[in-house]
């Protein structure tokens, strides 16, 4: 058993321990009629008796007897609880909580008044997990023993169960995050942010509580109510959108939370599935704004949390994997593409306010129609190779049917704010996406039957420039851009470009031209979106232009991934002659005559 017992340790998060031993104690409190508590603390025998302390959990569950605990815990796959795929395993304790506490889990149960012990440890002599003798009696009786009425908790009285984690060494204080724990950030209250992230709501009856400020005067039971109670408490707008095989809850954040809460619960944007009242999947900091942002929120990402709910039908069976840290649907990973591509369909109107919020529409709308007024001049100069009409082909050729991906008409039941920010997305395929294209916007193959002369001859439809030079730019903080030191982040789902305004060549460029007219805040302003204007241009271009390039001899899809990577773009903005060089003159024809200040 030992060799399978680490095996499957290993595919267990550090912190997952805790989650295998609350559902448990939640299963055997609802087996007892229902109602309950279930306590995170520390035990002070155990803690006093080895000099460290040691955590434990409490449950007013329905208890268990000496034999029954031999009978369960000494056996890998016996559960006290029913066994199924969809549900709790019965083995998850004994996988995650074992293999990280060789010195023992030390299991103390109430049943009836009566009161029993186990010990499961890992033998330092053989290297076997299993139950410690205890007593002196033939067989089974020889490894379990009365609990003393000294090791009852208060919380307990006719039934119920305490598990002390010993560690990895009797010395060891188990009350500390464990290495390697997602969320360590603040060691005092680890348990309580880590039972907020994993539970979603907690069933009807079931009280949790988790020990907090371990070891100071600060130190105190409070509750636990999961991420349910929190949303519902801060947020200031929320819904529901649905999905293929799903449903998509979200909700829109404050923009500050107050410190009390933010330090208990998960209190920036972030995207996780939802099953049976738990959370798995769940994907924070970068990789919850990577995530968030091919669901179409390309800003504000901070302060959206997104929960994807999969239904279960008789087509589609759900079921946590074996370490219960993912979900699959008929045997494979969720499908997040597919629900965000979805979702982008049909984003809710109020986050797509929140996003005009953030990015202050107002002047960015302003430098896109600079933009394409300078750009219609120089059409031609935007092709990238052949003539102009095989470049017109290519363009119109990457056209979406006019049919979406649902097999809908463009406009039924979907809500027009969704659809007019979304008309990029659905109108063409964006750059880099990766995504294969309709047959109506396959590139025609270059081999095959010649075009005969009536063919070529015929009449090119009008270019519509501006459907060319659709390009959603935002400019953000590092944090939103979810880059680090780059310039900008392209984002092919939305077909929207975000430009990190904390970069220190962007900042050191405005920072500059603000300090020039210090005395004008009207200027400074003025100076500030001119600055912006002229260092979106090359970044414009390069995705715009990178059209063209897609399908070509030598360019696949890897390389136009590559051609708009963060670095590539951090690449072109790093010139800056001819930049300082445009600067100069338009902010000489804006400001006209009105002089900078003096150095």
């Amino acid at each position: 058993m030992s060799f399978l017992l680490e095996r499957l340790g290993r595919d267990c998060a550090p912190d997952q321990f805790v989650r295998e031993l609350t559902v448990n104690a939640i299963q055997a409190v609802q087996r007892a009629g229902g109602n309950g508590v279930v306590a995170w603390d520390h035990d002070p025998v155990y803690s006093r008796r080895f000099g460290a302390a040691k955590l434990c959990i409490v449950d007013t569950g329905v208890g268990m007897t000496g034999p029954e605990m031999v009978e369960y815990i000494n056996h890998l796959a016996s559960s006290a609880g029913t066994q199924a795929d969809d549900g709790n395993f019965g083995v998850g304790a004994k996988i995650a909580a074992a293999t990280r506490n060789p010195a023992g889990i030390v299991y103390l149960s109430w049943k009836r008044g009566e009161g029993a012990m186990v010990w499961l440890w890992r033998n330092p002599e053989t290297g076997q997990y299993g139950l410690k003798r205890l007593g002196r009696g033939p067989g089974e009786e020889a490894y379990w023993a009365p609990a003393p009425p000294s090791l009852k908790p208060a919380l307990i009285r006719e039934h119920g169960t305490v598990v002390v984690l010993l560690g990895a060494s009797e010395s060891e204080d188990t009350t500390l995050p464990p290495d390697g724990a997602a969320d360590d950030s603040n060691r005092s209250l680890w348990l309580t942010r880590y039972l907020n992230s994993r539970f979603f709501e907690l069933p009807e009856g079931v009280e949790l509580k988790a020990r907090e400020h371990w070891g100071t005067p600060r130190s105190r039971v409070r509750p636990v109510r999961g991420m349910k109670h929190f949303l519902d408490l801060v947020s200031r707008a929320s819904g529901r959108v649905r999905l293929p095989d799903a449903t998509a809850h979200w909700w829109i954040l404050p923009e500050e939370v107050p410190q009390e809460l933010a330090d208990r619960y998960p209190s920036s944007g972030h995207v996780g599935a939802l099953f049976q009242g738990e959370l798995y999947e769940l994907y924070t900091g970068r990789a919850g704004t990577a995530k968030l942002q091919s669901f179409g929120i390309a800003v504000g990402h901070q302060r959206v949390v997104l929960y994807v709910e999969p239904r279960v039908t008789r087509r589609c069976r759900v079921v946590p994997n074996t370490a219960r840290t993912a979900l699959l649907v008929n045997g494979r990973p969720l499908p997040w593409d597919e629900w965000a591509e979805r979702f982008r369909e049909n984003l809710p109107p109020e986050i797509l306010a929140l996003m005009e919020e953030v990015a202050d529409g107002r002047s960015a709308r302003d430098r896109t129609e600079a933009f394409k007024q300078r750009m219609k001049g120089l059409a031609n100069l935007l092709f990238i190779g052949g003539n102009s009409a095989e470049n017109l082909r290519r363009l119109f050729a990457l056209e979406a049917d006019p049919r979406s991906r649902n097999g809908k008409q463009d406009g039924d039941d979907v809500p027009a704010t969704a659809r007019e920010r979304n008309a990029a997305t659905t109108r063409s395929s964006a750059p880099g996406s990766g995504a294969e294209p309709d047959e109506a916007r396959a590139t025609p193959p270059r081999e095959g039957p010649k075009r005969d002369d009536s063919d070529r001859d015929t009449p090119l439809p009008e270019l519509d420039l501006d459907r060319l030079l659709e390009l959603e730019v935002v400019w953000v903080s590092e944090a939103e851009c979810g880059v680090v030191e780059r310039a900008a982040r392209y984002i092919p789902e939305t077909n929207t470009l975000l430009i990190n305004r904390d970069f220190r060549v962007f900042a050191g460029y405005i920072e500059r031209w603000r300090a020039k007219y210090a005395g004008n805040p009207a200027a400074q302003r003025e100076v500030e979106d001119l600055v912006r204007e002229w260092l979106e241009q090359p970044l414009r271009e390069l995705v715009i232009r990178s059209h063209f390039l897609r399908g070509t001899p030598g360019w696949s899809d890897e390389h136009i991934r590559a051609l708009l990577s963060d670095e590539a773009l951090t690449a072109v903005s790093l010139p800056c002659y001819l930049t300082e060089m445009r600067l100069r003159a338009a902010v000489a024809q804006r400001l006209g005559k009105l002089r900078p200040a003096a150095a």
